[in-house]
């Protein structure tokens, strides 16, 4: 690996166009030799230090021009005032880095600094340490501007000054009361990592702010109506949250989202005129994986268009429980109640239905509103009577236990995955509009598909393929008689036989990693590997579209 003095170096091979160098990989590369003021050409723009880099670096060391700096894992040196070229945008230290950053060593250009997010960085940051042009300053983990996952530190006068910054992250274990006047005044977006339990104080986030999520643990009391700010449109509680929420702290610019896991908050207190719910302009409202009280007629704002009723939820659905405004329905994976006629709204397009439902569904109880509808992973096997469909339906996923005859009547619908117990084909054929579909097969079954479908998804679940062997005779086989005349894409997984010849239509075949019957059947191999994508065995991702 590259380990040689740049010095030594000849110019020309660098040449004075280079905009773009990256001294060994920030991971494992080993260069480690001083830079030398002007050694490097002045139109980089890029620069990249490897993994070993751990050397001071003096004034001109670092290109004039040059915008993006990386810093690999090693590097742990104090930088001064003036070696930082005054053009930098973006800077990324590594892991190991934890140094002081005094007031006017990161120059004003500066936009977005990343700190590793498993990395050693513990310092504070002291008033005029931090550039006001920079526009995102985040804690913890990943994302652009990253402070180490250990950063715990309690902030100063000197983000105030950051007057451009818009996204704030803190990492998991930051827990430090927040001052009033120290957030900038221009934030919108703050998150908390999941150690965060601090009183938030009266007027300590700005009123700029429209986003904030709060962690796993945060449980503090929200104290009166002017904690949060009035144009405040997204809120996040945590998991832990078991505080009342009293009438007046949500404010009614509330717009897009509110998630409440609390288990202990009795949204029926009010009445329709006296609620806790802004009472117009909420449109997402997410209930987390702890809340389970029951949801009374005409509670919720008309104003929801998405709902999800979170995990645990699991008492009966009654007419006006769900707003008549709501368009995207999640129940949660607990509920198992039968759904009379009449509770779901009428604008209603997709819903999903998670794991314990196994109740029959009676005609009329789906609005023809109907686009979208998703069973969960378990337990559903009911049969599905005439005109329990609506004709509007284009998506229909069905996992888990099903084993039902699939309607003739919904032979206008689009998209179909059906899950492992899955094996009623009989009529599939009939499916004459469909362009996508999933299935798994265990067995050599005679399946006819569609000549509609473009997008096929198989699992295939019997893995005995030998190369060698001559009992291969017994496996399902895929080839131009199985597959549909437009078929364009396949994803395979498992070990099905792949016979030639296949419809010329076809495009693209994906297969796992671990595939033996196309990556060990050379001869197969060869004369089709120009279609062919291979993809980690543990992505069981299923292909939607090319």
């Amino acid at each position: 690996m590259f380990n040689q003095p740049l010095s030594r170096v000849p110019a020309i091979t660098l040449g004075n166009n280079l905009q773009v160098l990256q001294l060994g990989s920030p991971t494992s590369g080993r260069f480690n030799q001083p830079i030398e003021p002007g050694v490097l050409p002045a139109s980089i723009t890029k620069l990249g230090l490897s993994y070993e880099f751990n050397q001071k670096l003096l004034p001109n060391s670092i290109p004039p021009n040059v915008t993006h700096l990386t810093f690999g894992n090693r590097f742990n040196q104090s930088i001064k005032m003036g070696v930082l070229p005054s053009k930098i945008k973006y800077i990324y230290f590594g892991n190991m880095f934890n140094q002081n950053i005094k007031p006017r060593v990161l120059p004003d250009s500066l936009e977005t600094l990343e700190f590793s997010a498993f990395g050693e960085f513990k310092r504070k940051l002291k008033e005029g340490s931090l550039p006001p042009n920079v526009k995102t300053l985040m804690f913890g983990h990943i994302k652009r501007l990253i402070f180490g996952h250990d950063y715990n530190q309690t902030l100063n006068e000197s983000f105030h000054s950051l007057v451009n910054l818009e996204y704030l992250e803190f990492g998991s274990i930051y827990n430090k009361s927040i001052d009033v006047g120290i957030l900038p005044s221009h934030l919108k977006t703050l998150v908390f990592g999941n150690r965060f339990n601090q009183f938030i104080k009266e007027g300590s986030l700005p009123e700029s702010l429209v986003s904030i999520i709060l962690g796993t643990e945060f449980q503090k009391p929200l104290v009166n109506q002017s904690v949060l700010p009035r144009k405040l449109k997204t809120i996040h509680f945590g998991d832990c949250f078991n505080k009342p929420l009293k009438i007046g702290v949500l404010p009614i610019s509330m717009e897009q989202s509110l998630t409440i896991n609390n288990n202990n908050c009795n949204i029926n207190n009010f009445s329709n005129n006296i609620s806790i719910f802004p009472s117009y302009g909420l449109k997402v409202l997410v209930f987390g994986s702890n809340f389970n009280m029951p949801i009374e007629p005409n509670v919720l704002p008309n104003s929801l268009t998405k709902l999800d009723l979170g995990q645990r939820y699991n008492h009966p659905l009654q007419i006006n429980s769900i707003p008549r405004s709501v368009t995207h329905l999640e129940l949660s994976y607990f509920y198992n109640h039968q759904i009379g006629v009449g509770v779901l709204p009428s604008k209603l397009k997709s819903l999903y239905i998670k794991g314990l439902f196994n109740q029959t569904i009676e005609p009329k109880v789906l609005p023809n509103s109907l686009t979208a509808l998703v069973f969960g992973q378990f337990f559903y096997n009911q049969p599905i009577a005439d005109n329990v469909l609506p004709s509007t339906l284009k998506e229909l996923k069905i996992k888990g236990l099903f084993n039902q005859q699939l309607p003739p009547y919904i032979n206008h619908i689009e998209s179909l995955e059906l899950g492992e117990s899955f094996n009623n084909f009989n009529n599939l054929i009939q499916f004459n509009n469909l362009k996508y579909l999933n299935i798994c097969i265990n067995n050599n079954n005679i399946i006819s598909l569609p000549s509609s479908i473009t997008i096929l998804n198989i699992n295939y679940s019997y893995n005995s393929y030998n190369n060698n062997s001559d009992n291969n005779h017994n496996q399902f086989r895929i080839n131009d008689s199985f597959l549909p005349s437009n078929i364009k894409v396949i994803n395979i997984i498992g070990n099905p036989i792949v016979e030639l010849p296949l419809p010329p239509t076809l495009e693209t075949i994906y297969i796992q990693n671990d595939n033996i019957s196309i990556l060990k059947n050379y001869d197969l191999f060869y004369q089709i590997y120009d279609i062919i994508r291979v993809i980690d065995c543990n992505n069981k991702t299923k292909i939607k579209h090319k």
